[in-house]
């Protein structure tokens, strides 16, 4: 086989320049005019972020803001905020209805995670994002049966995760499929805000996945492996 070598996520160096920056300048997020009543408000923030394909955002957006709703109805102070990363995306969630107190940016979600109180998120790199910012949260996905039925058969282990898949455990609560539903993310969400023991021991268990990630620095990790002697 291929030798292969662990080298770190290039996420976490990024992640450890950004709250440089943020610490620096300051967030821009405050200076947007139609989030700062939010802001002056201490309102608690709560990043929705439904994915980065079209797809994605198509299968997500409608059950999270169903789900928002719903949460709602108990919680009406929180502000919800859904970074989009590029102007594509951001046109493409434009067009959907929002709820009341639910504000679209068109910022990337590192600006969004560092002031959130909790997130609604999408499977994939952003779990590693949420971790690194310990912002405790929620993992969803949905795709055509067909594409869940393959992915069924292929993968062995009961999350899909990456922060549960690091911790070999559900450490994170995910809702995939049928389970993605309005009462299943508001009745979370609420959890994660209400019951602070369980909000404890997810941000524990997110700082633990942290302090694995941030162990290595892959850019001189990378390079003293090319710089070792007989490396070619």
């Amino acid at each position: 086989g291929v030798e292969a070598h662990y080298i770190g996520h290039p996420l976490t160096t990024e992640t450890a320049n950004f709250k440089k920056q943020i610490a620096r300048d300051g967030n821009p997020l405050k200076d947007v005019p139609y989030l700062k009543p939010v802001f002056k408000a201490g309102k608690q923030v709560i990043a929705i972020m439904p994915g980065s394909r079209p797809a994605e955002i198509q299968h997500h957006t409608r059950r999270i803001l169903d789900g928002v709703r719903l949460f709602q109805k108990q919680n009406p102070d929180c502000a919800f905020i859904i970074p989009a990363a590029n102007a594509k995306i951001h046109d493409i969630l434009s067009h959907y209805d929002l709820p009341p107190n639910t504000y679209l940016v068109e910022f990337s979600a590192p600006y969004v995670l560092s002031i959130a109180s909790a997130a609604i998120a999408c499977s994939g790199t952003v779990t590693l994002e949420c971790a690194l910012f310990n912002v405790p949260h929620l993992i969803l996905y949905r795709s055509s049966w067909m594409s869940y039925g393959i992915f069924k058969g292929v993968i062995r282990i009961p999350y899909i995760g990456m922060v549960n898949v690091l911790a070999g455990r559900f450490i994170v609560q995910e809702f995939l499929q049928h389970r993605l539903t309005a009462m299943n993310i508001a009745s979370e969400l609420h959890r994660i805000l209400s019951d602070a023991a369980y909000r404890k021991t997810q941000q524990g268990e997110l700082k633990q996945i942290a302090k694995r990630l941030t162990a290595y620095e892959p850019a001189r990790q990378a390079a003293k492996l090319l710089l070792a002697p007989g490396s070619k």
